[in-house]
């Protein structure tokens, strides 16, 4: 498949089928941190919620139950350096070909998915926000 195709596929999927193939995703690359890295716990499993806990008190949680958003989610820091949570939105982007997490990430499912498990990590890690 070429990236017209994939484009073409975003742009005919329905919000509800993109919610559940995005969720899936982060989902299961998620998973295949865990599975890398043992300081990293799931703390909530469900069809619309996942949230997941490294060592040093990071928590990432995403879900797909809102309306105007294909994901939401949020990125709670190191709670002893009082560290203020993150939010991130997915939606489509203007000419729905794309994803985008406002205001300047945009990509393929994939590439956005990778996104949000990156800023876990690096939050997670170096205690920085993303930005």
């Amino acid at each position: 498949m070429n990236d017209k195709d994939v484009t073409m596929s975003l742009k005919e999927m329905n919000d509800d089928d993109l919610r559940r193939l995005l969720f899936d995703t982060v989902v299961e690359k998620l998973d295949a941190e865990q599975a890398r890295d043992p300081f990293v716990k799931v703390q909530n499993r469900a069809p619309h919620l996942f949230s997941l806990q490294r060592s040093d008190g990071c928590v990432l949680a995403i879900d797909r139950c809102d309306p105007c958003a294909l994901m939401r989610g949020q990125i709670f820091g190191r709670p002893w350096l009082n560290q203020q949570p993150t939010k991130f939105n997915v939606v489509r982007s203007p000419d729905a070909g794309r994803l985008r997490m406002p205001p300047a990430r945009e990509g393929s499912i994939d590439e956005i998915a990778e996104n949000i498990v990156r800023m876990f990590l690096d939050r997670g890690i170096l205690g920085r926000p993303f930005g």
